[in-house]
């Protein structure tokens, strides 16, 4: 049995360099060849590519249509209609949409799938608007708000993935920016749809903070010299 020169490790016959430190065995009485089998794979094979993702989104789906169809059987029995089923159905087809529907494609197309992923949870808001109030609150109120969410999601979706680097302080500032546009449509949509005008009352409080911080973290972020200085405080 033979021992790596520079880290210890203990080295099987058929190893010609060390598998932790690369570095190469030389044994002058012991010449390496070519052996018939390696004590362990030339590849590492990730389970993911083992798994057949069609098999999984199948899976998947029969498990999701198990709460609906109970759900949707006890309404008929016990409540002779679909009532409070309906919600069920609703969230099995949105779960549906976000878990299942990528893994029936062999690629992940992040903004095409985030863009369904928005549509469906607006979609599953204005069919609680439809079933419970016969659309009331949906246009004035609910699709400004998950409309603005979700153009606004989308948007830093798209500039992360379009990002190379790892500036962490650019992507904070994009998120205090976008939840400072978020309350402003929450606070113009409710004060149009509760009192019919915007008054503005409690939003400033979160947007001006927000900015203050956007602001702050692109200051920290083009002063090299207090950025490095910050890194070493956190990390040490």
């Amino acid at each position: 049995m033979s021992y790596c020169v520079n880290c210890g490790v203990e080295l099987a016959e058929s190893e010609k360099a060390c598998p932790l430190c690369d570095t190469e065995v030389i044994n002058p009485r012991s010449p390496w060849t070519e052996p018939l089998s390696r004590p362990y794979p030339n590849e590492i094979e990730t389970i993911l590519d083992q798994i057949d993702r069609r098999y999984i989104a199948s899976l998947l789906t029969i498990f999701l249509m198990i709460p609906v169809f109970v759900s949707l059987v006890c309404n008929l029995i016990y409540g002779a209609g679909i009532t409070w089923s309906a919600y069920v159905i609703g969230a099995g087809v949105m779960l549906f949409i976000w878990i299942v529907l990528p893994l029936y494609f062999t690629r992940y197309r992040l903004l095409l799938f985030l863009g369904f992923d928005c549509l469906a949870v607006m979609l599953y808001l204005l069919f609680i608007d439809l079933v419970v109030n016969k659309a009331s609150w949906f246009l004035p109120l609910g699709l400004p708000i998950s409309g603005t969410f979700s153009v606004l999601f989308l948007l830093s979706a798209f500039v992360f993935s379009r990002e190379r680097g790892k500036l962490i302080l650019v992507r904070a500032a994009i998120l205090f920016l976008d939840i400072s546009v978020l309350v402003l449509a929450i606070e113009i949509s409710t004060d149009l749809y509760v009192r019919g005008e915007v008054r503005l009352s409690w939003a400033p409080f979160v947007i001006i903070p927000c900015l203050v911080l956007a602001v702050s973290t692109q200051i920290i972020e083009r002063k090299k010299n207090l950025k490095e200085e910050m890194r070493k405080r956190i990390h040490y």
